[in-house]
């Protein structure tokens, strides 16, 4: 096996990275949507509520698919490296591009911008006045 042979799936990984990041971003505008077109009436502690749970299990199954993700391409940087005279890196850089293809987010930064998100659009749901 040879670096032309897994680039493809590098870049896969990191479309659907962005896919998922793109995804986030798509469920807090929503939900901001929502809040901000919603009328207000007796029951908008029961709408709210709804939203919330909507909202956090949407999160959910956003963190764990970025998580999966990042652990292929901690599995691919693995294999990269441990092919000789793979030099991925080096080249990109030299190449005038700033940017390691080979670079995964830790699930730490990846849940800690999943629970910041969370709690401002928790927040942002409840406090929003209406």
């Amino acid at each position: 096996m040879e670096e032309k042979d897994l680039l493809p799936i590098i870049f896969e990984r990191s479309n659907a990275s962005t896919t998922l990041w793109n995804i986030e971003f798509a469920v807090i505008l929503g939900a901001i949507t929502f809040m901000a077109t919603a009328k207000p009436d007796r029951q908008q502690w029961l709408v709210r509520l709804a939203l919330t749970v909507l909202f956090l299990c949407a999160q959910f199954f956003n963190c764990r698919a970025l998580r999966e993700t990042s652990v292929h391409r901690q599995i691919l940087r693995g294999i990269f490296e441990s092919l000789p005279n793979s030099d991925v890196v080096n080249r990109f850089k030299r190449s005038g591009y700033n940017v390691d293809p080979l670079r995964y987010s830790t699930p730490s930064e990846i849940i800690g911008v999943f629970v910041l998100a969370s709690l401002a659009g928790t927040l942002f749901i409840w406090l929003y006045p209406g």
